[in-house]
């Protein structure tokens, strides 16, 4: 059965009151790559993206908590926090994510100052 005009102005008018469309860019084939992931996983690729950055937000959000004041350290806590967050979960097997290095790296720091 054909959806009516009717039908089609509402669900419209729906969608513009209720969704924020998103755009970013991503290497050409992986698109693909994760929509025919999401389908074996039995989810719309829309579904399976808002459910993998809800994960990241959830578990990301663990090292925003207690930052120090100074932006150079607090960068360089975020960081380690992130590499720490990585190691847990690739030795959970669940996962294998290496952040991007700190430029400002190089040195230690002491965490207790």
């Amino acid at each position: 059965m054909p959806v009516s005009e009717a039908r089609k102005r509402a669900n419209r008018k729906y969608d513009e009151r209720t969704y924020e469309v998103v755009s970013f860019r991503m290497r050409i084939g992986r698109k693909a790559e994760i929509q025919s992931f999401a389908a074996s996983m039995g989810e719309s690729f829309n579904g399976f993206l808002n459910k993998a950055i809800d994960e990241k937000v959830e578990r990301d959000s663990e090292i925003l908590k207690d930052l120090p004041e100074d932006e150079e350290l607090r960068a360089r806590v975020i960081w380690l926090k992130r590499l720490e967050t990585a190691r847990n979960l690739s030795q959970n097997e669940e996962i294998m994510y290496i952040p991007r290095s700190h430029d400002d790296m190089r040195e230690p720091i002491n965490l207790a100052d």
